[in-house]
């Protein structure tokens, strides 16, 4: 089973059934994820290479990044699975494929109410087993409602699918007798600002890594660190470090100890620098390497944000008009006023800030319509590698050397798949502009140039100016002046 989705809480994007386009019940879900390099598919490739073990499908559902889930298809999804496990029951074992920071209004603690009502259902003897991204948002209702809760190990993520095989090989060892897994957390006070928190070359979650993967000897079977999704505006939402033991509670508390203590020494490396968007286009336009690579961290389709902001577009057409730039974002209106007007055409427009008017004004513009797509694609690789992404209707604008890509929908951004779909191949471009804050880097040659741009939306990488609510409890980076202090489960 998978039930995925990454929230934001200061995104105004609300999720329903049309968002999560991978979407199967029972059999259907064997034909879906065939092929597909999903967490979900490594775990069900792992079951199935046991002739002792008999397979049931119950729902497979992945809704990318946003801000919340619909409260109706969330329920009616929770449901549906619950329904189908006491259905289809009794188990010897249970996977999971979640994300792990899924929001939904009304709900504190999403993926922890699923994995309660499941638990509910079968009783307290079959192994539950849930593979989780990085950013999972891990609870003390997750960890006492499962058995075994694995994470990915890198980011960019590359590793869902070896993720969903470590959890069901510890599965499939439970099942046998030959382990009993004990597992236990310890929570950090502090959060990850997501650019920060690559797994690459020298980078502080690189050591961590290291670390947990030498850790993993005797009788710890895995070790998992979990960054979280930091725009949560919940006290719940934290850094965590999670270990499993056969059978030795003490070893699996001191181990998470040991990695939890190594990523607060590491926190202040976690902060990457951040800059304006005309520094980091004057920085750009004299690089070697092209295209110079510009992330516009706080409007991130992929960590929840509507992907329509255009500040740094207008910087492009102040300090960069005349060179080759190709930029990507969202908004539906001015995609139909594109397509009423047709390709070839040139028209007046207002561009962007119409979904998330908070963030900024819209770009009174003329564009020329250079050419108009489906907006479909197919990922190359990640998380979502093989599965379908749709823009919907798609346009690209030129305004001069500049080319915008204007898709009608959000979608997670893992490389370039999309501008290759709108026609952009980037590597002609001096500078290509992603709404991301890490997975730019799958774009970077050899002395590429990337910049970080310090710009407003809801995935802003400066936690401590984002509009906190709810979130009484002191955490670095918000509180710099902290002491470590963690908390065991």
């Amino acid at each position: 089973m998978s039930f995925e989705f990454e929230g934001n809480s200061f995104s105004p994007k609300v999720c329903g059934r049309p968002e999560f386009g991978f979407y199967a019940e029972g059999e259907a879900m064997w034909s879906l994820i065939a092929g597909n390099p999903l967490a979900v598919s490594g775990g069900v490739d792992v079951l199935r290479a046991d002739p002792a073990l008999q397979l049931t499908p119950i729902l497979v559902a992945q809704g990318g990044s946003g801000g919340t889930v619909e409260p109706e298809f969330y329920r009616a999804t929770v449901d549906k699975i619950v329904a189908g496990v006491r259905e289809h029951g009794p188990f010897d074992g249970i996977y999971l494929a979640l994300h792990g920071a899924m929001v939904s209004p009304g709900v504190t603690d999403a993926e922890g109410e699923l994995l309660e009502q499941i638990r509910a259902v079968v009783g307290s003897a079959p192994v539950i087993a849930v593979s989780l991204d990085l950013h999972a948002n891990v609870t003390p209702k997750m960890v006492s409602a499962a058995n075994i809760l694995v994470g990915y190990q890198n980011y960019p993520h590359d590793d869902a699918y070896t993720t969903g095989q470590r959890a069901c090989d510890l599965l499939v060892r439970a099942l046998h007798g030959s382990l009993t897994p004990v597992m236990r957390m310890v929570r950090l006070n502090m959060l990850v600002p997501v650019p920060g928190g690559s797994t690459l070359g020298n980078a502080p979650l690189a050591e961590v890594k290291a670390l947990a993967r030498s850790l993993e000897t005797g009788a710890v079977v895995s070790t998992s660190y979990f960054t979280c999704q930091p725009w949560l505006d919940d006290d719940a939402a934290a850094n965590v470090v999670l270990a499993i033991t056969d059978g030795d509670a003490a070893l699996a508390t001191h181990t998470a100890r040991r990695i939890a203590t190594v990523m607060w020494d590491l926190r202040e490396a976690f902060v990457v620098p951040l800059v304006t968007a005309q520094r980091a286009i004057e920085q750009a336009l004299q690089a070697v390497v092209k295209p110079a690579v510009l992330a516009d961290t706080g409007d991130s389709v992929g960590a929840g944000s509507s992907g329509d902001s255009v500040d740094v577009l207008a910087a492009l057409l102040r300090y960069a008009g005349d060179r080759k730039c190709a930029v990507s974002m969202v908004d539906p209106g001015a995609v139909q006023q594109a397509l009423a007007s047709g390709a070839g055409s040139t028209l007046q427009l207002q561009l962007g800030h119409a979904l998330d008017p908070r963030q900024g004004t819209p770009l009174q513009l003329q564009a020329e319509v250079v050419s108009i797509h489906d907006g479909k694609f197919h990922y190359r690789a990640g998380p979502s590698a093989g599965v379908q992404g749709n823009m919907g209707a798609t346009v690209v604008l030129g305004i001069g050397s500049i080319r915008v890509l204007v898709a009608s929908n959000g979608t997670y951004e893992y490389a370039d798949e999309q501008f290759h779909a709108a026609g952009i191949d980037p590597a002609g471009f001096d500078i290509v502009v992603l709404k991301n804050g890490m997975n730019f880097r799958n774009l970077l040659q050899d002395g590429s140039a990337w910049f970080l741009v310090d710009s407003a939306g809801s995935s802003s990488a400066n936690l401590a100016a984002l509009p906190w609510k709810n979130r009484s409890t002191p955490f670095w980076p918000r509180e710099a002046a902290l002491a470590m202090r963690l908390t065991e489960a």
